[in-house]
């Protein structure tokens, strides 16, 4: 049996993106197919909160929003040894502080679902939930708020992903995208240490 204060603590797969680009249903397939746990940072957010992210923002501001982001980022490094090893869908807006960045890539490999626009567009339009739940960032339009948004976020994106997989294609299912995903990682340190954790 594996002395637990000489064993390595968990290490974790973070999905990072742009609203629609996949993050919640991609990161619940990954989770499933390793047989890990997954949690979405907005979730654990409202869950704390008590109220959506919509009404965080219209009742507390969004300067408060983004320190609730960050606590929860402190929070999953901080108990990083007690926790099991997770699929974490993060907030599409997590990545655009500095702190963030560095927290979120301390968890574990880091991947962006990359979208673009149109992609986007049509996915948050479609989904009526998220609309309720969640505030628009600017007075644009939509179309024109979330071309301006992936082109500010992009960068930052960049700077805190591992690997970088495109999910625009509406042909392609959840279980094919999460098995690509599986099969970049399948060469990496990390997952050779996870499947050594589950194993033991």
């Amino acid at each position: 049996m594996t002395d637990s204060k000489k064993e390595t603590p968990a290490k974790h797969l973070v999905l990072i993106g742009y609203r629609g680009s996949g993050k919640s249903s991609v990161g619940r397939e990954v989770a499933r197919m390793l047989g890990l746990e997954w949690m979405d940072t907005d979730q654990a957010i409202q869950e704390k909160a008590g109220k959506s992210i919509r009404d965080i923002f219209a009742e507390d501001g969004e300067p408060a929003f983004r320190e609730m982001e960050t606590a929860i980022l402190h929070e999953l490094g901080t108990r990083g040894p007690e926790l099991p090893s997770s699929v974490i869908s993060s907030g599409g807006g997590m990545p655009m502080r500095e702190e963030n960045r560095r927290l979120i890539k301390r968890l574990g490999p880091v991947i962006w679902l990359k979208i673009k626009p149109e992609t986007a567009l049509v996915r948050i339009t479609g989904d009526k939930q998220s609309a309720d739940l969640r505030p628009a960032l600017t007075l644009n339009p939509m179309a024109l708020e979330i071309r301006e948004m992936i082109a500010e976020r992009a960068p930052f994106y960049a700077a805190t992903a591992d690997l970088t997989v495109e999910n625009d294609d509406p042909g392609v299912t959840t279980e094919d995208l999460a098995s690509k995903i599986l099969d970049q990682l399948r060469a990496t340190k990390w997952y050779a240490y996870l499947m050594n954790r589950l194993d033991s």
